[in-house]
């Protein structure tokens, strides 16, 4: 579904991103069921063709553990691309420097 509108997501915004957890009698995904439903990821800035792209930031739940973590800078296809800082919840492990295609750890030199 997200593919069908994507090219239309250009501009500054936020997004979120969520999964369903319940299902519906006929076991089908429910969306609508808010009780239901996990914040996966939250993305503000500019977005071009639906990926977050110039200056903005992520905050996100990393995959392994329910630490949430945060991406704040400048962006190319939703990673961090240029300078920007990588913080997880209270500020623990904060890393700030130059990324290159994205990923935890910026660009060494």
């Amino acid at each position: 579904m997200f593919d069908d509108v994507k090219d239309a997501l250009t501009g500054h915004g936020r997004m979120f991103i969520y999964t369903a957890l319940s299902k519906t009698i006929d076991n089908k995904w429910d969306p609508h069921n808010k009780l239901s439903n996990q914040i996966d990821s939250m993305m503000e800035g500019n977005f071009v063709n639906g990926a977050l792209t110039g200056f903005g930031r992520n905050m996100y739940q990393g995959k392994t553990s329910t630490v949430y973590r945060c991406k704040y800078g400048f962006f190319l296809n939703n990673d961090l691309e240029g300078k920007g800082i990588y913080y997880t919840a209270g500020m623990t492990n904060v890393v700030q420097g130059l990324w290159v295609g994205g990923g935890e750890t910026p660009k060494t030199t």
